[in-house]
């Protein structure tokens, strides 16, 4: 499967597989300068701890994507660990009654996210494709979860900086 970046707001295919691949730091529309970011101490694990964090744009807070549908990985070695995808499951312990993290890729509807730009052409929201739920903040903690898409500002997401 070939990769697709978001660039700009606008959806632009990747170079081919052997290209250097571009990461990504996502932003929070609703939570000024808060990032998606996997926590450093969690990262081996599964699952590794996902939450929005003060952006500084380091490795945890690095994201290869592709859209419009695909995958979200971590940047891996030799920064972290390899084949980590951004996963979301039912769990009644967490917002809205379903939790995200990393999991090892496994190809998995769970892992899919499907791209959609709203309001801004800088700004989409990420639809779980298993769920058919959007990565969502909550509004008292920032903490993350899946919600019915409503497109609201906490359900947006920016590409506030992007690298190879």
């Amino acid at each position: 499967m070939a990769l697709i970046a978001v660039v700009a707001g606008s959806l632009a295919a990747s170079s081919p597989a052997n290209a250097v691949q571009r990461w990504h730091v996502l932003e929070n529309i609703y939570w000024p300068n808060e990032c998606l970011d996997v926590n450093p101490h969690t990262w081996f694990d599964n699952p590794g701890y996902v939450s929005l964090y003060p952006c500084h744009e380091d490795i945890q807070q690095r994201w290869y994507t592709a859209a419009p549908v695909g995958e979200i990985r971590t940047i891996g070695p030799p920064y972290g660990p390899a084949n980590k995808c951004l996963d979301a499951w039912p769990d009644p312990t967490y917002p809205h009654g379903f939790r995200v993290s990393t999991w090892d890729c496994n190809g998995g509807a769970q892992q899919q996210w499907s791209w959609q730009t709203v309001d801004l052409p800088s700004r989409s929201i990420l639809i779980n494709v298993k769920f058919n739920l959007c990565l969502d903040t909550t509004t008292d903690s920032g903490s993350l979860g899946l919600y019915s898409c409503h497109a609201n500002h906490n359900q947006q997401w920016r590409q506030r900086r992007s690298g190879t």
